[in-house]
């Protein structure tokens, strides 16, 4: 069967591409999830991506910084096959590559490997452009985008809150008070199970979503559209101001929403699976510090490394938080010194911000909490309110028992 041939032509010198292709840390940028290299004749290599493909082998050439060739088999295959590389300079900043991929058999079971091949190389070497000469990785950008916002309602379900739209999603048949059930026929239970049915998925999609409406289940089409970039996303100055902009706008709101609560109220459940204040103002507390891991993670080129589910959602981990802070204006003191140190590291990777712009970008977009937080704030006041209104509720109870008592 014919073998693979893909070309792209990249702004990049030819050893940087070199790199590109052999270093795990770059390839994590641009390829795979996961990856470890022996970049040497028969030393061995694999690689990994979050939906359970693996490739492994070993390398047949290593001739840098102009070409490389490597065995690759994995489990989805009929057979081993070979991939090669190429790496012809056109200047002394513009790289030619030529990707082949060779050793296809004849059958039905090869045919559908091979499509399958030539579609993920198209999409990786434009990926590979994209990363190297824009700081755009595309797969956070052909990620499916739903575009509602959304919050856990009582019984820790999602629960649609607003309906955005934008970036081609065409979310219109949701409405907000929604109860997410299904997406494709893959049940919806978390933030975890959302976020897997939709990786089944490609922008453009038009998405079969079961929601709880009223009481009632209904079916909808949902048109999903992808995640946008933003170029302002490549000035670390502006990121750093608008950042420090909105985490005191925050900060200032959580205040003026806290301001006069009591610990009893920050204490009180107002439903058996809601959330208190201070539960509250623990997760956003661990959000922040699990958001300076995956800044840490990304500054050491391994942003993909992170393991599945929130660490924010742990009951242990809101307990040791609480247990640390003991009440809300401490939890509250906890979460803004968070957020300066999140700004100070920020602030301090300026300078290779400057020099590279694929790192800036995901520093950029790892710092992008603002709907998190805000929704978090609304939740807190809706709260409140909801304490406060059961306590007044209770009060007017003891008091028309009373009189009754008095009038019996």
């Amino acid at each position: 069967m014919a073998e693979i041939i893909q070309k792209a032509q990249v702004s990049a010198p030819q050893a940087a591409l070199f790199s590109a292709f052999v270093e795990p840390k770059e390839l994590r940028g641009w390829l795979c999830n996961h990856a470890y290299t022996k970049p040497q004749p028969k030393g061995r290599y694999w690689m990994r991506w979050d939906d359970g493909y693996r490739v492994e082998g070993h390398y047949i050439n290593v001739t840098e910084p102009g070409s490389l060739s490597f065995a690759w088999r994995t489990a989805q295959a009929p057979g081993q096959t070979t991939v090669s590389v190429a790496l012809r300079p056109i200047s002394e900043h513009d790289t030619q590559v030529t990707l082949s991929h060779s050793g296809f058999g004849v059958g039905a079971d090869w045919d559908g490997y091979r499509e399958q091949c030539a579609r993920r190389w198209e999409e990786a070497l434009q990926n590979l452009k994209s990363v190297v000469e824009t700081g755009v990785d595309l797969r956070g950008i052909r990620r499916p985008f739903l575009g509602i916002q959304w919050a856990l309602d009582e019984d820790g379900n999602i629960q649609v809150t607003s309906v955005t739209g934008g970036n081609g999603a065409d979310p219109q048949a949701l409405r907000p008070q929604d109860r997410l059930l299904q997406l494709d026929a893959q049940p919806i239970r978390d933030y975890t199970s959302l976020v897997d049915a939709l990786e089944a998925c490609r922008p453009g999609d038009a998405a079969r979503v079961r929601v709880l409406r009223e009481g009632q289940e209904c079916s909808l089409s949902v048109r999903l559209g992808s995640v946008a970039w933003q170029e302002d996303l490549l000035d670390p100055r502006g990121i750093i101001a608008r950042v420090r902009d909105r985490q005191r706008a925050e900060q200032e709101r959580l205040a003026d929403t806290l301001r006069g609560v009591t610990e009893r109220e920050a204490d009180l459940r107002p439903a058996p699976q809601s959330w208190t204040v201070r539960e509250i103002l623990a997760h956003l507390s661990i959000t922040e510090r699990d958001l300076h891991h995956r800044l840490y993670q990304i500054t050491m080129r391994s942003w993909d490394d992170r393991p599945k589910g929130d660490p924010a959602m742990l009951p242990e981990a809101l307990a040791a938080a609480m247990a640390q802070a003991d009440t809300a204006p401490k939890l509250l003191a906890r979460f803004v010194e968070d957020q300066a140190e999140t700004l100070a590291f920020f602030e301090a990777q300026g300078q290779d911000m400057r020099q590279n712009r694929a790192q800036c970008r995901r520093l950029a977009q790892a710092m992008d909490l603002s709907d998190h937080t805000r929704e978090h704030v609304d939740e807190v006041a809706r709260l409140l309110e909801l304490v406060r209104q059961q306590a007044r509720d209770r009060r007017a109870q003891e008091t028309a028992e009373n009189d009754t008592r008095r009038q019996s």
